[in-house]
């Protein structure tokens, strides 16, 4: 029995996460008899975009470290809404930016390359948080980081 759940079946899971979810969800689950969601997976530059322009809606794209990459996304953004294009338009091309990128090997989020998953901690306590932290640390080969808006963990693999 598998001791994380998915939000949905929209949510994908390449063989080498879906190992590490679940070393990490059985451990954090041996301590705190708590399940763990994951939120989301792997990403298309289409669901890439969708996040993106969320960040930039809520002035939170100093989220992502590849600041080039984000910023020519930015640019598409820009340019499509001064055109008055509607959101749709908008989001296609930022995700025409987002496929050119992947195309040269740049990837704005380890999402992009099936190397990223992401975990819900609205959920959880301020001590169940704080373990999730160190089950993810002594399983090891996965960085954390917390981000906002909804709140959860981030999770890479290394």
């Amino acid at each position: 029995m598998a001791n994380f759940s998915k939000k949905s079946t929209s949510v994908i899971l390449p063989p080498a996460v879906e190992k590490k979810v679940t070393e990490i969800a059985d451990a954090f689950f041996n301590i705190t008899g708590k399940k763990i969601v994951i939120t989301d997976g792997t990403r298309t530059a289409a669901q890439q975009a969708v996040q993106v322009f969320n960040k930039i809606m809520s002035n939170d794209l100093g989220i992502y470290l590849n600041h080039k990459a984000a910023n020519e996304i930015k640019a598409a953004f820009d340019l499509a809404k001064s055109q008055g294009k509607a959101k749709a338009d908008v989001l296609k091309a930022m995700e025409v930016v987002i496929e050119r990128q992947i195309k040269s090997k740049v990837f704005l989020s380890r999402h992009l390359t099936g190397k990223a998953f992401d975990v819900r901690n609205i959920d959880m306590t301020a001590k169940q948080q704080k373990v999730f932290k160190q089950v993810a640390q002594t399983v090891g080969g996965v960085t954390l980081l917390q981000e906002g808006k909804p709140p959860h963990f981030h999770v890479q693999l290394v």
